[in-house]
């Protein structure tokens, strides 16, 4: 290791797993669903506003196999979040829709993400936010190019 960086290498390490470890889903947790859940009913509710949305589309999203969506989507057709609906256009196709407790949970969801991002904005300040945006997504590009 480069002597002249080691103690900024091991602050930045150190703040990174630190930010790694924060559990971000406790801020929108959702009467009690995993964090897999709120993000697979989040996808649902992003993209599916009419029509649904297949679960190969979500697996996209999540970037996970369509047999842990399907198990996700199992579990939360049984909480009553979910329903498949048969594609009338294609009749092979299975859309995935949310119910109306799953739409309501999702709009909980949204609310307390807007509430957590403007109460960070507010106690870090807009212009420091714009510039923690520019240095994260300089990181993205490093981490990016090396692989």
């Amino acid at each position: 290791m480069d002597q002249e960086h080691s103690e900024v290498v091991q602050q930045l390490y150190n703040a990174l797993y630190k930010f790694r470890k924060l559990r971000f889903a406790a801020f929108f947790n959702v009467d009690g669903l995993k964090p897999s859940e709120v993000r697979m009913l989040m996808v649902i509710y992003k993209s599916s506003k009419e029509t649904g949305i297949s679960v190969s589309k979500i697996s996209q999203h999540l970037q996970v196999t369509s047999s842990t969506v399907t198990q996700l989507i199992n579990d939360l057709e049984k909480k009553g979040l979910v329903i498949r609906e048969i594609d009338p256009n294609d009749r092979r196709m299975v859309r995935i829709e949310l119910t109306d407790q799953g739409k309501e949970m999702m709009q909980k969801a949204e609310k307390a993400r807007e509430q957590f991002f403007n109460g960070l904005v507010e106690f870090v300040g807009e212009e420091e936010c714009k510039e923690l945006i520019q240095q994260l997504e300089k990181v993205i590009q490093y981490i990016d190019n090396m692989e």
